[in-house]
């Protein structure tokens, strides 16, 4: 709240300058003031349309929203200022994924690799792509490509422990999965599949456990 203040400070003595609206729209973001980012990217694109991360910025954030057309217009106006923007390519994925379009999904992933390969997040959507479609054997392949990258990457380890799952290699799951909830003990799906593998390799008890656990962390889930 402290970092708004200011910067809402610094625009009263320059309301043209764009880039502390920008800088507003990130501390808001960190408060979860979605609106409140929407209207200060929009802001600093009014005073300056040319600076491609305000359009990625409101793009992220209107995904946030669920406006996955508006997501869409704006990462596409940002990509044209800067195509090389690898990030801006894994946004694109993400929309389309939410959209059910793996296929165009899975283009931008690989976009975003051949443009920048050491970003863990292109490799751990492309995936979860990948179990959604049943390939669990690319699964595991793209999540030990973000552990790689990121051996404290909690998502890519419940990713790669679900493909494994899948392909009944419990005890390789289990592994992935305890050094998931390891690094994010606030997990309630890692818990809850979890449960799944422990009940598959017999320790019921354990996998009572989890669920009580999944429980927990989030009711709506079981």
């Amino acid at each position: 709240m402290e970092a708004i203040e200011e910067y809402t400070k610094a625009i009263e003595l320059e309301p043209n300058n764009d880039s502390v609206y920008i800088s507003r729209a990130i501390a808001k973001h960190d408060m979860q003031d979605l609106n409140g980012v929407i209207i200060d990217f929009t802001k600093s694109i009014e005073i300056y349309p040319f600076e491609p991360y305000a359009f990625f910025g409101r793009g992220m954030t209107k995904t946030d929203l669920g406006d996955l057309e508006g997501a869409l217009e704006d990462f596409n106006k940002g990509l044209k200022l800067n195509p090389d923007d690898a990030y801006a390519y894994i946004g694109l994925g993400i929309i389309k994924a939410e959209m059910g379009d793996f296929e165009d999904a899975t283009l931008y992933f690989n976009k975003s690799i051949e443009i920048d390969s050491e970003i863990g997040a292109a490799y751990l959507n492309l995936a979860q792509i990948k179990i959604d479609l049943g390939n669990y054997s690319g699964a595991i392949s793209d999540a030990t490509s973000a552990i790689e990258l990121d051996e404290n990457y909690s998502e890519a380890y419940f990713i790669r422990g679900l493909g494994k799952m899948m392909t009944q290699d419990y005890e390789g799951a289990l592994e992935d999965l305890n050094k998931g909830i390891e690094l994010n003990p606030d997990d309630a799906y890692a818990y809850l599949f979890r449960s799944k593998i422990k009940a598959a390799l017999n320790d019921y008890s354990g996998a009572m456990a989890d669920l009580y656990k999944t429980l927990e962390l989030d009711p709506d889930l079981i």
